[in-house]
């Protein structure tokens, strides 16, 4: 019987549900349950809902107010009546932390941060960060950081002692077999392939800063026959782009694609293009890297640590479309093949099983001390 128990709370602007979505939390939730512990995570969503992952792990989606905050309805008196030893919140920037702050005070309970972020991209969110950081340090006993940035970050903000604890990949989230007519993105991989076209992948929002457009200028500058599947939302502007650039045949726009089914395009890519200049850690290259899939990525973030360079993929220190495609056109065979190897080689050491020591040690010593 697991008797150490971790409260999470992670309401978000961003829905994530963990039967359509590979939530960082439940990952965690399982390979701790290794060390002993029960974990409940609470979050906010349209409906309530209760799923069971196991005994030892509960996901609890209460009724979301607002959806640029994500505030969970009734969250408050969760987090005063779900057993805890420690209560962790889910970034600076989740207005849960206000909910877990006030738990956390009235319980006489620690309280932990779980940060990725590193640095605020206007100065009214530097200011609310300042804000919130100067609140809620008196009672954070413990920062648990993603990024070495993140590290940087909340000891420029005197937020807590600060502890490098990068996330990790589970298994358990993706398909392992590929079940008929579920996806049809692969049929079109193969197609390109018999063309003799280099696969490329990118996964993420499309919204995102300019990722869209630098991808477009990325395309018309390569030389080489490529074809790239880009699994996030589009939208009837992205659509009307690709046939305005002429790149009908060397962009496929596949929409929103389920977190189980990613593995799949992953693996029978060629080459992740990650081009964010904000990455909090970098998800989906470590999943890239986690399926054979070597990342050609900006580096920042997490990117500089998911991706060893030279080894597991190419980092660049600018978005220079020009460059890009000359990384691209350049990358021979026997390269390719060797980062490729490395990938499968690097694999098992970004899963949550190699990750969770950290964090349990983290949890552990606050609690030694006293909280």
């Amino acid at each position: 019987m697991n008797e150490k128990h971790l409260l999470i709370m992670r309401g978000s602007s961003q829905y994530v549900n963990p039967l359509f979505y590979n939530v960082q939390e439940i990952g965690l939730g399982k390979a701790l349950n290794k060390y002993g512990w029960n974990i409940n995570v609470v979050s906010s969503g349209p409906t309530y809902q209760h799923i069971r992952i196991n005994d030892a792990l509960n996901w609890f989606e209460l009724p979301r107010i607002g959806s640029t905050f994500g505030w969970p309805k009734g969250g408050y008196s969760y987090l005063n009546n779900l057993r805890a030893d420690i209560i962790q919140n889910q970034d600076i920037s989740n207005t849960g932390i206000l909910i877990s702050l006030a738990a956390a005070k009235k319980r006489k309970l620690p309280l932990v941060m779980s940060l990725g972020e590193y640095r605020p991209k206007s100065k009214s969110k530097a200011l609310y960060m300042k804000t919130i950081s100067n609140l809620i340090s008196p009672t954070v006993k413990g920062v648990l950081c993603k990024t070495q940035e993140a590290v940087a970050f909340s000891d420029s903000l005197k937020l807590g002692p600060s502890f490098y604890a990068p996330i990790g990949i589970d298994p358990d989230a993706y398909d392992q077999e590929e079940e008929q007519g579920e996806t049809i993105f692969l049929e079109e991989i193969e197609k390109v392939r018999r063309e003799g076209k280099f696969v490329l992948a990118h996964v993420g929002r499309l919204d995102k800063e300019d990722n869209f457009e630098f991808l477009c200028n990325v395309l018309k500058r390569i030389e080489r026959p490529v074809h790239l599947f880009i699994a996030g939302a589009f939208t009837a502007v992205e659509q009307a782009k690709v046939v305005q650039e002429g790149l009908t045949e060397k962009i496929s726009l596949l929409g929103k694609v389920e977190n189980r089914k990613i593995g799949h395009l992953l693996s029978n890519s060629d080459l992740l293009l990650s081009c964010s200049t904000y990455e909090p850690f970098g998800m989906s290259a470590a999943e890239s890297v986690y399926h054979g899939c070597p990342v050609l990525g900006y580096r920042t973030g997490g990117l500089g640590e998911i991706v060893k360079d030279g080894v597991t993929g190419i980092l660049l220190k600018n978005r220079d479309s020009t460059v890009w495609a000359k990384t691209i056109d350049e990358l021979t065979s026997n390269i390719w093949q060797g980062l490729k190897l490395s990938c499968q080689e690097n694999k098992q050491e970004l899963t949550w099983l190699a990750k969770a020591k950290r964090f349990n040690e983290v949890y552990e010593a606050i609690i030694k001390a006293g909280g």
